[in-house]
């Protein structure tokens, strides 16, 4: 008896098996911020790509000035790509943690900021003390009328 049942209901199991990898797919997307294109990929084709997805890095001083700019996709390596795909907290802290360590300098020909290079004699008073760091991830966003695109904020998170 159970045999039989078995053999009629087993060419069910590879849709129960499609059913709860896309049930987990949707509650990832839902519920943790993961990029409809990963794990699965079943909202892709309606969905920006996650490679859109931007890192809003800005960088506060002892004395309370922000310098905030934009990280391009590879330029933190596998943190950084991380946070962008998956913005889990802990790849944010993870990531603004690398980004606070590193040695930022100001650059008064520019008016922006950078990361030393370790053999460069920088003058010190160029040498910035950074107090926090804050992490935000954003993707574009399409608005209502034709060819109108916003910004849609995703997570944010603050490392001192």
């Amino acid at each position: 008896m159970k045999q039989v049942f078995y053999r009629n209901n087993l060419k069910y199991l590879p849709i129960l098996v499609m059913l709860l990898v896309i049930g987990f797919q949707i509650s990832q997307v839902y519920m943790h911020k993961l990029s409809p294109w990963r794990g699965g990929g079943f909202g892709m084709y309606s969905a920006i790509h996650h490679n859109q997805r931007k890192i809003r890095v800005t960088l506060y001083t002892r004395s309370g000035e922000p310098y905030t700019f934009i990280s391009y996709t590879g330029e933190w390596g596998i943190v950084g790509d991380k946070a962008r795909i998956y913005p889990h907290p802990s790849y944010m802290i993870d990531l603004a943690q690398q980004i606070h360590e590193k040695d930022w300098v100001y650059m008064p020909n520019t008016g922006g900021i950078r990361v030393a290079d370790a053999n460069e004699r920088v003058p010190s008073q160029y040498h910035l003390k950074i107090d926090s760091t804050q992490i935000d991830i954003w993707e574009p966003k399409l608005l209502d009328k034709p060819l109108n695109i916003g910004i849609n904020p995703i997570k944010s998170t603050v490392y001192k």
